[in-house]
C-alpha cells in the first residue's frame, strides 16, 4: 500500500512538470517563426475531443482555427511485478498512436485541456478523469515532453 502511494506521487510530480499558466503557453508560441499550433483536449468519458489553433495570420482561412475529428479513449491493463501484481489502468497504444499523430502532423507546440468544474466550481469525477488521463500520457509517452499543458 505505501509502496503504491509513493509511486502515484512520483507519477503525480512527473505530470506537475508540465502543468504550467496561459502566459506560458501563449509565450511558447513562436509566432515570428510562423509555426506552432494550439491543441485543445476535451477529455470525455470515452473520447477526446480537438481542436486545433494556429497563428492567424500565416494560416489558411480553413487551418487557423479547426473543429479535430474525436479520437477514442480507451484503457487497457498494465500489471507491475512491485507491489505484489499491482494493476494500472493505462490509454491504449491507439488511442497514444492517434494523438501522438494529430500532434506531429499539426506541429502542435502546447496543450490546452478542458477543466470540467462541476457546479459551484467544485472538483469532481471528470477532473479526476481528466488528470489520470494526463498522467497516462506522461507516464506513457513523451508527446508531453517540452509542451507545456494549461488546464482551462
Amino acid at each position: 500500500m505505501a509502496s503504491s502511494r509513493l509511486n502515484s506521487l512520483k507519477s503525480t510530480r512527473k505530470l506537475t512538470n508540465f502543468l504550467t499558466t496561459p502566459s506560458r503557453v501563449a509565450s511558447k508560441l513562436d509566432w515570428n517563426k510562423r509555426n506552432g499550433a494550439v491543441l485543445a483536449l476535451d477529455i470525455g468519458k470515452d473520447r477526446i475531443g480537438m481542436a486545433l489553433a494556429s497563428h492567424p495570420l500565416y494560416s489558411s482561412s480553413e487551418t487557423h482555427m479547426a473543429s479535430l475529428s474525436p479520437i477514442e479513449l480507451s484503457y487497457t491493463q498494465k500489471t507491475y511485478a512491485e507491489p505484489q501484481n499491482h494493476t494500472k489502468r493505462i490509454l491504449s497504444s491507439a488511442t497514444l498512436q492517434e494523438l501522438e499523430s494529430v500532434m506531429q502532423t499539426h506541429n502542435v507546440c502546447a496543450l490546452l485541456v478542458g477543466w470540467p468544474l462541476s457546479e459551484g466550481n467544485r472538483i469532481g469525477a471528470p477532473c479526476g478523469k481528466v488528470l489520470h488521463t494526463l498522467d497516462c500520457l506522461v507516464e506513457e509517452s513523451s508527446m508531453l515532453d517540452k509542451r507545456p499543458v494549461c488546464l482551462w
